[in-house]
């Protein structure tokens, strides 16, 4: 199974930041239901593993919550040849330190960046236009170990069998 660690927005702040995607064509939406801080990709998993990062992330929960805000608009690599189209979270630096507590392992080795994927290029890059000033507050209420099912994601509930 596909797994991540990761803390999902309010639905107020998801409302929010669909009306600030900016308008530009060749972009693929992500769903605002699936709008999250991703805390450590880890790939695939077998039920094993996932176990082990399932007690990972309910020790990384009971830290929550964590006030953020959404401080601006940008794309990766760059928001002139962007591939991705983001929003950068600030929580004081809080959030880092989570994702610095996880366990080693996973597939993403880049220092860990707050952000909530908007979008993803369909071409190579798109050029962003100049983004707005944005200053969102916000409380992630907690984090969790999550699989991609058919599409959506879900999260793996403590107790609950891995199969």
């Amino acid at each position: 199974m596909r797994c991540f660690v990761a803390a999902f927005l309010p639905a107020a702040v998801r409302d929010t930041l669909v009306a600030l995607r900016p308008a530009v064509d060749g972009v693929r939406w992500v769903a605002p239901e699936k709008y999250h801080v991703t805390l450590r990709f880890l790939g695939e998993l077998d039920a094993g593993a996932a176990a082990f990062w399932r007690e990972a992330a309910e020790a990384l929960d009971r830290r929550f919550p964590v006030e953020c805000r959404v401080v601006a608009i940008d794309g990766f690599p760059s928001p002139r040849r962007a591939r991705v189209v983001v929003v950068s979270v600030d929580s004081g630096g809080l959030l880092e330190v989570l994702a610095d507590s996880l366990p080693p392992g996973g597939h993403d080795a880049r220092r860990f960046r707050a952000h909530v994927t908007l979008g993803r290029a369909r071409r190579r890059v798109i050029r962003l236009p100049d983004p707005p000033p944005v200053d969102i507050p916000f409380r992630l209420h907690g984090a969790g170990l999550y699989r991609s099912v058919g599409g959506r994601y879900e999260r793996i509930e403590p107790g609950k069998s891995l199969a």
